[in-house]
């Protein structure tokens, strides 16, 4: 896949990021999820994903297929590129349902990519959804990046704060 390490290595490497093994596979890419895929590789391809190693949110706002195969794909390929992302899903950062693993991966990671972020609903999380926002405003207050999977835009779901909507719009990268 990749020099300097083995395909072993970089699927060992995607399997701790949380890349479900459907992805991992060399046999699809970005270029197969339509439009969005095709904007999310030049964006690995160009320099503007270093954002997110400095505060930055990448939304991938949408509900097709090729809108949750981007998502992990574009972890995919940071991961290749030895980038620090990995995979969680919002309901693993509900103070209550947090797990050890998560917490390391909160520790060992400078992106995570957060699935499971549904505001359509605008109630996701219920009474929870203040405890997932606390922790991801920590995450991009301290510098860190961040890519969500949504299926409508955060800053138009009113069950976010307006600090946090505003957060992750002043923190956007346009793809």
């Amino acid at each position: 896949m990749t020099k300097g390490r083995t395909d072993e290595e970089i699927i060992d490497a995607l399997r701790l990021a949380g890349v479900p093994e459907a992805y991992r596979k060399q046999d699809i890419t970005l270029d197969s999820c339509g439009a969005v895929g095709m904007r999310l590789a030049l964006l690995i391809q160009g320099k503007k994903h270093h954002d997110l190693f400095s505060g930055g949110a990448l939304e991938i706002e949408g509900t097709s297929v090729n809108h949750h195969k981007a998502f992990y794909l574009f972890v995919r390929a940071m991961v290749i590129r030895n980038l620090a992302a990995a995979v969680v899903y919002a309901e693993d950062l509900i103070t209550s349902h947090m797990t050890e693993e998560t917490e390391k991966t909160l520790a060992d990671y400078s992106v995570i990519a957060v699935a499971g972020m549904t505001p359509h609903n605008c109630n996701p999380f219920g009474n929870s959804a203040a405890s997932v926002e606390w922790r991801l405003s920590r995450w991009l207050d301290s510098g860190r990046g961040l890519i969500l999977l949504t299926d409508g835009q955060i800053h138009n779901c009113e069950v976010w704060s307006n600090r946090f909507r505003a957060l992750i719009e002043d923190r956007q990268i346009q793809y």
